[in-house]
């Protein structure tokens, strides 16, 4: 696979490569433009990328390949789960912490670009609860006001599902809208926020698997 790397540790960089992305032909940026300009002239299977990059943060990198509607599979590679968090909310789809980067090729191999919004059909509302419910640690009694959440923003009040597939919003829009309300919910029925970085992280990956692939796992 051709992998575009955006990581301005150059040591770091030239040790995971040899050591867990040897298989893959990687292209190293360390920066947001030297990035931007690699995916302009090569064409990439993957993105891992970093949050503090020499110019920048990786959510810009990340937000630029989105917002010219990109499929491609991007890993949040971060040592710090704030920065995981934001390159997820930005637009990536799976996290691999560094700390964690022995497992960077067990992840790749599991990973699939977007599919074109013509080719979907409407997700589980079950599967989205389930989701929901585990990932944001809800009671577990709470999942039927997920269910009716997710029912509710994707097919009755605000009918996102139409808007996604008429092509008026974006994959990363559609998942953040849905997560969004998810919190609010969240703390009407604890008393408190979520926690933005854990929650984050831990439901992004399924939920975009429920949504997209039908596949929460």
């Amino acid at each position: 696979m051709m992998l575009l790397f955006a990581e301005n540790h150059a040591t770091f960089a030239r040790t995971v490569c040899d050591a867990f992305l040897a298989d893959h032909v990687v292209q190293v940026a360390p920066s947001v433009a030297a990035a931007q300009e690699l995916a302009r002239s090569t064409q990439f299977d993957l993105v891992l990328s970093d949050f503090d990059l020499d110019d920048g943060h990786g959510t810009e990198l990340v937000a630029w390949l989105r917002d010219r509607s990109s499929p491609i599979p991007i890993v949040a590679v971060s040592a710090h789960d704030h920065g995981n968090a934001l390159l997820l909310n930005a637009g990536a789809n799976e996290v691999c912490a560094k700390s964690a980067f022995r497992r960077i090729g067990d992840l790749i191999a599991t990973l699939r670009p977007l599919p074109p919004r013509n080719s979907l059909t409407p997700p589980s509302i079950d599967a989205l609860a389930r989701v929901l419910v585990s990932g944001m640690s809800a009671p577990i009694d709470s999942e039927p006001a997920f269910r009716d959440l997710a029912s509710e923003i994707l097919f009755t009040e605000r009918q996102a599902w139409g808007a996604f597939t008429a092509g008026l919003t974006r994959h990363t829009e559609l998942r953040n809208l849905l997560l969004c309300h998810a919190d609010d919910l969240y703390e009407h029925l604890v008393g408190t926020r979520a926690d933005f970085d854990s929650t984050t992280i831990a439901v992004v990956p399924p939920l975009e698997r429920a949504l997209f692939f039908r596949d929460p796992t």
